[in-house]
């Protein structure tokens, strides 16, 4: 991974990972599709991408799939998703191919959202300068902890958002890495040892930590495979 990195451009490590996840990751390429057709509803958009990763679990296929999907269909049905939230993504979670499961649950986090939406497109530029009062935000608006899966998830793709046509800020190092099935297979790669979640999240939150790579950017550069 570092050899992948020191071959990219840029004169320190927070250039190189900027220059990696907006060339080379499917999540945020997706993202900047939107925006880059609707630039002034970015602040919307913002939302609308923490919505998306609060409800992205128990997906019916892979990620590359589904978020191929979703930047589609968020561009095919941008008129319903500015009239209504909740019937955009009503109308989504019932006809899509790769998020099909736990409807009603995903539908009630969505309700959840809503009460923040405000907060959110109003201060999304506080926000991106404080990612850490972010995840605290969420977290308690969610009702879950601070390193829940989708709730740091959200972190990222509000990050990937906001950074399109604007400065690269990094992750804070405080924010921890999601720690999903993908990240615990590699976990086991790594080191052939048994697991708990809590074992891994603290394995690879100081991973990296040395080589200045915050969590959340090291779940991007194990995820992405660059061919």
């Amino acid at each position: 991974m570092l050899e992948i990195l020191s071959k990219l451009p840029g004169d320190n490590i927070y250039q190189k990972i900027d220059y990696f996840e907006r060339n080379y990751d499917s999540q945020f390429k997706s993202l900047k599709k939107i925006v880059d057709i609707y630039p002034s509803n970015k602040p919307e958009i913002i939302f609308w991408a923490i919505q998306d990763a609060l409800v992205s679990f128990q997906l019916s296929w892979k990620w590359e799939n589904w978020h191929e999907e979703f930047s589609n269909f968020m561009i095919q049905n941008f008129d319903l998703f500015e009239e209504d939230n909740f019937l955009f993504w009503e109308k989504l979670l019932k006809n899509w191919k790769n998020n099909r499961r736990l409807i009603d649950l995903k539908l009630s986090r969505i309700r959840k959202t809503l009460l923040f939406k405000d907060e959110i497109v109003v201060n999304w530029e506080f926000y991106y300068k404080n990612m850490s009062e972010l995840n605290k935000f969420i977290a308690l608006k969610m009702w879950q902890p601070l390193y829940a899966k989708t709730i740091v998830f959200s972190i990222k793709f509000f990050s990937y958002v906001a950074r399109i046509n604007n400065n690269f800020i990094p992750f804070p190092f405080d924010i921890s890495i999601p720690v999903d099935s993908r990240i615990k297979q590699k976990y086991f790669e790594l080191t052939w040892k048994k697991w708990t979640d809590s074992v891994v999240r603290k394995y690879f939150n100081e991973l990296w930590k040395n080589k200045g790579i915050p969590p959340l950017h090291l779940d991007s550069l194990l995820w992405v495979n660059i061919n």
